[in-house]
């Protein structure tokens, strides 16, 4: 009797064995082929960009080499802005997800007068063969999935902070204690020096990146010395009634970066983007300005379509950040000043928040317009 006990368990732990064995092998498998069809990414997570098409890498290099430096190649990602739509037949191209709103408008909380701050829920889902994304009232005791400030330029103004400046690098919490901000968010993607902006980036004291990036077609602007411009904008090229340079020297901050989606209400992005953690920066129809942190994966086109069916009135919207750098810093008046940090999740098999200490070379800030 004892040896057929003992016998059942031999066998009983070598099915066990062959149970753990096989589901390695799918694990790594499937790991393995997420890899080989994904898009190439940079090789720090510090920047959770794609590379730039041909055209700006070529660009880049020339104005290198004109400035008798080794060129560099700018992290971006490859929208449609920049390239022709993604190839294949509509049968073969990924199916957009259907965007499901379970609110009828968005819950805005009063942080302070002109500063309004709304937390939803994101979920995923399979129906009927299609992908499906539904935006809900943020669950009790769960982490928010898309998180926006809505912020009124005429009672706050905007501020850019860069390393490349003062040679620091800094985390959202460090920069909002050393520059007094109420909020802080990325300023935009950067390149491989962890310094320089992929596309152009000045504030009225210093110069980050003066190249002009040919394909990145939405550019935020404030502080301008003209009271008949607005405080503070996300502006497309397509839009400017005058020159861009012309503009340019009218306001104090100009950062440049890709678009989401344009005042024609059109996705600029392709179906085909990968999923991750993004920040935003938006326009509405009232002139107000967003800033959005949307920490549920999400492809970029997905994520614009998100955008244009919540009740935001969204005119312009622009790509700041991807992954674990993705973040968004909100200060509150009660308690003494307490602040909340939401971070981007990383790229990886198991989604995973981004260190909420992670230094960021430039990040736009938030403070009170003084009288």
């Amino acid at each position: 009797m004892a040896s057929k006990t003992h016998s059942n368990r031999l066998r009983l732990a070598a099915l066990l064995l062959i149970f753990s064995v096989v589901c390695a092998f799918l694990v790594f498998s499937r790991g393995v082929n997420q890899t080989s069809q994904a898009e190439p990414r940079p090789q720090s997570e510090k920047n959770s960009a794609l590379p730039a098409p041909p055209e700006e890498q070529n660009q880049a290099a020339n104005t290198a080499e004109k400035q008798d430096q080794a060129p560099v190649t700018p992290v971006s990602p490859v929208t449609a802005d920049e390239q022709n739509p993604a190839p294949g037949t509509a049968e073969t191209r990924p199916r957009p997800a259907g965007i499901e709103l379970e609110i009828a408008e968005i819950p805005w909380a009063q942080v302070r007068i002109g500063l309004d701050l709304a937390e939803l829920g994101i979920v995923k889902s399979l129906q009927d063969g299609q992908n499906r994304i539904s935006i809900t009232q943020m669950p009790q005791g769960a982490q928010a999935g898309l998180v926006i400030l809505r912020v009124d330029p005429n009672l706050y103004e905007f501020t850019l902070h860069m390393a490349s400046e003062d040679g620091k690098l800094r985390s959202l919490q460090e920069h909002a204690q050393t520059n007094n901000l109420l909020a802080v968010i990325n300023a935009g993607m950067y390149l491989p020096d962890n310094l320089t902006s992929t596309g152009f980036m000045q504030s009225s004291s210093h110069i980050n990146n003066p190249r002009i990036a040919s394909r990145y077609g939405a550019f935020f602007m404030a502080g301008p010395d003209d009271p008949a411009l607005p405080q503070a904008a996300v502006r497309e090229r397509e839009e400017l009634e005058t020159s861009l340079e012309e503009l340019i020297g009218h306001y104090a901050i100009t950062v440049q970066n890709l678009r989401l989606f344009g005042s024609n209400a059109k996705v600029l992005w392709p179906e085909s983007g990968n999923t991750h953690s993004i920040s935003a920066m938006a326009d509405d129809a009232e002139g107000n300005l967003l800033l959005i942190l949307c920490r549920a994966a999400l492809s970029p086109a997905d994520f614009s379509r998100v955008l244009l069916e919540l009740p935001l009135s969204c005119r312009v919207a622009m790509y700041l950040e991807g992954g674990g750098q993705a973040g968004l810093l909100v200060k509150f008046p009660q308690g003494g000043m307490a602040e909340k940090v939401w971070r981007g999740k990383r790229n990886s098999f198991i989604p995973m928040e981004g260190p909420s200490n992670a230094a960021l070379p430039n990040v736009i800030g938030l403070r009170p317009r003084q009288p």
